[in-house]
């Protein structure tokens, strides 16, 4: 099963306003669009679009070298995502980081809060959360750049609440 934050692990989320600014909008950015570190730490200021008053990222170095254009789903990330973009030059790298400082931090995060967690999880997160509210699985397979709709179905498992919800409740005498 996928790994993702749970309710008792919001611990990490409390915890990530504390890094460096640009560390913490670089994660909760991972958060609301499910980007593993590899494709946040190769964004550009370019790649930040304003598109019909929706913020988006162009992923230009995704798996496979594949291109996609990935929506940021927490408007207040949208907001500061767009904000710090138009504060950087052209050609800049957006974070000013490689893959492997974040992972530096996932795991200062991990000791400093008791939590097992890897910078991945809030892609298998974000994938819960959207399954959850409803979102069609090819939407959801889209965002995270999966090739092979199983890869996302995985998620879809991950939410046993749902099943629940399958079920009519019924009146007890």
């Amino acid at each position: 099963m996928p790994a993702f934050l749970t309710e008792e692990e919001r611990t990490i989320l409390a915890h990530i306003p504390a890094l460096p600014s640009h560390i913490s909008l670089a994660f909760r950015t991972m958060l609301a669009t499910g980007l593993p570190v590899s494709e946040a730490a190769n964004l550009d200021p370019e790649d930040v679009l304003l598109q019909q008053g929706a913020v988006f990222l162009m992923v230009r170095h995704g798996k496979g070298s594949k291109e996609r254009i990935v929506p940021v789903t927490d408007v207040v990330v949208a907001r500061e995502l767009l904000a710090f973009a138009q504060t950087k030059e052209l050609g800049d790298n957006l974070f000013d980081v490689q893959a492997g400082t974040f992972k530096w931090y996932a795991r200062e995060i991990r000791k400093a809060t008791g939590v097992d967690f890897h910078s991945h999880r809030l892609h298998h997160t974000l994938a819960t959360r959207l399954l959850a509210q409803g979102t069609p699985i090819d939407l959801v397979q889209e965002v995270l750049g999966h090739e092979n709709i199983n890869t996302t179905r995985r998620y879809a498992k991950t939410a046993p609440e749902r099943l629940c919800q399958l079920a009519p409740k019924i009146e007890q005498n």
